[in-house]
């Protein structure tokens, strides 16, 4: 007969109490480590993250000035919708 496992994981009961409080400079120490051994990787990383963090804003406002583009109605020719679109997907990179 299976055996019923206890969901909560371990089956001792959570100690209460307080937390341990962080000394004072243990974040600049751990960054000084981080930036000691992989600095080229961590540059490479906050840049992506740069990146990306711009094309998906850029793409969003893109986006907006589209949709009223094409709800004005006015003007609006395919060309124009096309080279848009064809924009908007070169920025996402899709």
């Amino acid at each position: 007969m299976a055996r019923v496992m206890n969901m909560r994981g371990g089956g001792r009961p959570m100690k209460g109490g307080p937390r341990p409080k962080a000394k004072k400079g243990t974040l600049k120490r751990v960054l000084k480590m981080l930036f000691a051994n992989n600095k080229r990787y961590l540059i490479t990383v906050f840049i992506c993250i740069t990146v990306s963090a711009t094309t998906g804003v850029m793409s969003s406002v893109f986006l907006k000035k589209l949709l009223e583009l094409i709800s004005l109605g006015i003007d609006t020719n395919f060309q124009t919708v096309a080279s848009s679109l064809a924009t908007l997907f070169i920025i996402m990179g899709a």
